[in-house]
């Protein structure tokens, strides 16, 4: 009996956890702008340096902080400008390398990744493998364009998040759960005060051990239901109570992120690049301003 009430004790909790755990993964763009950086490939000797004039502004983006070229690839080093954005390996992002002749060198995908910094948690580095075989020459000049985008968990091209009836009526069918728990725990402790009651009586009057054995079973195992129904009902509704209040700072929490970064004027648009081999390739982008 007590591993069955156990068992639905736990039921009730894992129900009201996964919402949990599958709505803590998501992620989306809140703002996004492309940064254009001019930079230039000088030949001193047998060695080839990195020249860049000016890094890029960070605001509430990643702050750029060393673009370099270190073994034949394209290294920028970044960090989290704004404590509040959550790091991703999207956050900076290669788009492409233009050359003098205008001609745009999008990276092959399999050839860009993000290392994180062990030494700083929040920094990383955005490598282009191979940039000075594959587009890179001596003495030449190019705009290397990325893109920097901001990541929260809620999306600006919906509603403001809110704790809606829908949203709460888990946790009161839960609640109920509990509560009927505790029900059936009083009822089985008022059935246990009353077989005591006629336990004792009868030792009043004199019965036997044996006669009155029965009735002290009896209470025993009332007693026994009695405890296990209402820790049941505790349980469930302490589990119930925390859950609640857990996402109900869940979601004030979204409510001031979606203040902070979303725009109702949602932009979305495309923007077309022009592939190595000459072919045109649209993305679509999803901008909002502040």
């Amino acid at each position: 009996m007590e591993k069955a009430l156990c068992i639905i004790g736990f039921g009730f909790i894992l129900l009201a956890c996964m919402p949990i755990s599958i709505q803590a993964q998501v992620l989306y763009i809140v703002n996004q702008r492309l940064d254009t950086i001019p930079f230039e490939m000088i030949a001193e000797g047998r060695n080839l340096r990195l020249n860049v004039d000016q890094l890029p502004s960070s605001g509430r983006f990643s702050e750029i902080r060393s673009i370099q070229l270190i073994g034949g690839d394209l290294e920028i080093q970044y960090g989290l400008a704004d404590k509040n954005i959550v790091k991703d390996s999207k956050l900076v992002q290669f788009e492409y390398i233009m050359d003098e002749g205008g001609n745009r060198i999008i990276p092959l995908e399999y050839k860009t990744r993000t290392v994180p910094d062990p030494a700083d948690l929040r920094s990383s580095k955005l490598i282009w493998q191979d940039a000075l075989e594959d587009v890179l020459e001596p003495n030449r000049k190019y705009k290397l364009v990325i893109s920097r985008s901001l990541l929260a968990n809620v999306d600006c091209t919906k509603e403001m998040p809110s704790y809606t009836i829908r949203d709460q009526w888990p946790h009161y069918a839960i609640a109920a759960g509990g509560v009927s728990a505790l029900v059936i725990g009083q009822i089985y402790r008022t059935q246990r005060d009353d077989v005591y009651d006629a336990y004792t009586t009868k030792w009043v009057e004199g019965f036997s051990s044996a006669d009155a054995k029965p009735d002290y079973d009896r209470v025993r195992k009332l007693h026994k239901q009695s405890k296990d129904w209402t820790n049941v009902g505790l349980v469930v509704l302490t589990a119930d109570a925390v859950l609640f209040t857990y996402r109900w700072l869940s979601i004030r929490s979204k409510q001031k992120t979606y203040k902070k970064f979303c725009d109702p004027n949602v932009d979305l648009g495309f923007e077309r690049t022009f592939n190595p081999d000459g072919s045109i390739a649209s993305s679509l982008k999803l901008t909002t301003t502040f």
